[in-house]
C-alpha cells in the first residue's frame, strides 16, 4: 500500500491539470490519468461506484466522520449536521427531520409558486438581473425561512436574517482563492494565503454573530417551549428543545441553510442550461399545461406524471453536481479491483467524476435528458445527487419540490434572456458559476 500511496499525484500535479483545462476537462483527466481508485495526499480518492456503494451503505463508514469534515465544523457558523457524528448528529438530525420530512413539505407548493412570482414580478420591474445565481439565492432564502421556522418574506426579521445568511454563505462561495480551502489540490503553500484565511475566519465570526443575534430575537418573540404549545415543524424550536446552546442554534441553522442554498445553485443550473437548449423549454411548457390542466401549480400527487419534467431534473443534477466531493472515513477494510483500501482511511468520492465518466455514461458531456427514459442510463452508483445510506441527504424531498415548482412558475409566466452564451463554474469543492450571469426577464407572450 505504501508503494501506491507514493505512485499517486502530487497536489502540483493536480494544480496543473486545472491550471491547464477547464474545470470539467480537469476533473476528467485526473480519473483517466490515475484511475477509479487512486492516492492523494496521504487519502484515497475514487470514482469506482464498487467502492462508493461500499462506503455509503455500509453503517461502518458512516460512524466516524471524514477529518476533512471535522476540521471544516470549526469554521465560524459551519458546524452542523453534515459535519457531525454520533450523539450530536442524532440530535440534530432528530431536530431537522420534522421541518424536512416528506408530509411536512409536501404543505408547500402554494407558498413557493406564489413567492416565486412575486420575486420574479420584481425581477421584471428591474428589466435586468445582473447575476441570475444571485437572484435566485434571494429567493431560496425567503423560501427556506419560511419552510424551516414559519418567517414570512416580508417580516423585517426574516428579510434581516435572510441577508445575514447569504453573505455568509456567499463569502464562503468567493472567487477569491486566497481566502478557500476548498481546493482539490490544497497544499502547504496555502500557507502563504494565511494573512487573508484569518481575516477571513474573523468576517464569518462577526457575521455569525450577527446571526446569533438574530436567532435569539425569534426565539424570544416565539418562546414556545412547552410540549403543548411546540411547533415541531420549527427547526429553531427543536434545536432549543434539544438542549443545544445558542450559539450552536445560531451555527447549525446558518449551516441548514447553507444545505437550502444548493437548490439554488440547481435551479440557476437549469435556467443557464435552457439558455441552451431552448427545445426544452417548450416540452416543459407543454407537458405543465397537459398535465395540470388549468391548475395553477404542481403538488406531489403531479409529480409522477411530470415525465419529461423529473427527467430534466435529473440530468440537471447530473450535468452539474452541487458538491465535486464527498468525504467519507472507511471503518473496516475496503477491497477493489487492484488492492484494499485499509480500515481509518480518509476517502474523496468524485462525484464529477462519476457523473461524467464514459464507462458508466453513454455521451456523458451532452445535456440529455432523454438518456433517463430508459430503465438503467448508468452504472448502478455512478448517479448519486443525494447520496445514499446511513449519511444520504434528508432533503431531497424538498429539492425535488421546489425545483418543479420554482421552475414551474418560471417558465408558464416568464420568458428568461441569459446575456453570455457560455459560463463556466470555478474549480472549488463546492462550485457555483465562475462569474455573474446576467439575465433579463419577460412576461411570457402567450
Amino acid at each position: 500500500m505504501k508503494n501506491k500511496e507514493i505512485s499517486g499525484p502530487t497536489s502540483r500535479e493536480i494544480k496543473a491539470l486545472f491550471d491547464t483545462h477547464s474545470v470539467h476537462e480537469a476533473w476528467m483527466e485526473i480519473a483517466r490519468r490515475y484511475g477509479k481508485v487512486f492516492w492523494y495526499q496521504g487519502m484515497v480518492a475514487t470514482c469506482d461506484p464498487d467502492v462508493v456503494e461500499t462506503l455509503l451503505l455500509n453503517k461502518v463508514h458512516t460512524d466516524q466522520r471524514s477529518k476533512s469534515y471535522l476540521l471544516l465544523s470549526k469554521i465560524p457558523g459551519a458546524k452542523g449536521l453534515l459535519f457531525l457524528e454520533g450523539e450530536h448528529w442524532q440530535k440534530s438530525a432528530q431536530a431537522a427531520m420534522p421541518v424536512l420530512r416528506k408530509d411536512n413539505i409536501d404543505r408547500f407548493p402554494e407558498f413557493v409558486y406564489r413567492t416565486t412570482l412575486t420575486f420574479t414580478t420584481k425581477w421584471q420591474s428591474e428589466g435586468h438581473i445582473e447575476d441570475l445565481f444571485t437572484a435566485v439565492t434571494e429567493l431560496g432564502a425567503a423560501i427556506m425561512l419560511k419552510v424551516s421556522c414559519g418567517l414570512e418574506p416580508e417580516d423585517e426579521l426574516s428579510q434581516l436574517l435572510s441577508h445575514q445568511l447569504i453573505q455568509y454563505k456567499m463569502q464562503t462561495m468567493s472567487s477569491e482563492a486566497k481566502g478557500r480551502l476548498d481546493e482539490f489540490y490544497l497544499d502547504a503553500s496555502k500557507l502563504r494565503s494565511l494573512h487573508h484565511i484569518v481575516l477571513g475566519l474573523f468576517s464569518l465570526w462577526k457575521r455569525t454573530g450577527a446571526i446569533k443575534k438574530l436567532v435569539e430575537t425569534f426565539l424570544q418573540a416565539n418562546p414556545r417551549t412547552s410540549a403543548l404549545n411546540n411547533n415541531s415543524n420549527n427547526y429553531l424550536h427543536n434545536l432549543k428543545q434539544a438542549g443545544f446552546s445558542l450559539s450552536e442554534i445560531a451555527s447549525q441553522f446558518n449551516h441548514l441553510y447553507g444545505a437550502f442554498n444548493a437548490i439554488d445553485y440547481s435551479i440557476t443550473c437549469a435556467l443557464y442550461l435552457l439558455s441552451q437548449h431552448d427545445e426544452w423549454i417548450g416540452r416543459l411548457r407543454a407537458e405543465f399545461s397537459q398535465v395540470l390542466e388549468g391548475q395553477a401549480y404542481p403538488s406531489p400527487q403531479h409529480f409522477p406524471q411530470l415525465v419529461q419534467t423529473m427527467r430534466f431534473m435529473k440530468e440537471v443534477f447530473r450535468t452539474y453536481p452541487v458538491a465535486m466531493t464527498v468525504a467519507r472515513r472507511t471503518g473496516k477494510p475496503v477491497r477493489y479491483n487492484d488492492g484494499e483500501i485499509p480500515a481509518g482511511t480518509e476517502v474523496m468520492i468524485l462525484l464529477y467524476a462519476l457523473h461524467h465518466h464514459p464507462e458508466f455514461w453513454s455521451a456523458p458531456d451532452t445535456f440529455n435528458p432523454d438518456r433517463w427514459a430508459s430503465p438503467t442510463p448508468h452504472k448502478s452508483f455512478a448517479y448519486i445527487p443525494f447520496l445514499e445510506g446511513p449519511r444520504q441527504c434528508i432533503g431531497r424531498h424538498w429539492a425535488t419540490l421546489n425545483f418543479i415548482v420554482i421552475l414551474h412558475a418560471l417558465l408558464s409566466h416568464y420568458d428568461f434572456n441569459i446575456l453570455k452564451s457560455k459560463v463556466e463554474i470555478n474549480r472549488y469543492l463546492i462550485p457555483r458559476f465562475a462569474e455573474k450571469i446576467p439575465c433579463q426577464v419577460y412576461p411570457r407572450v402567450m
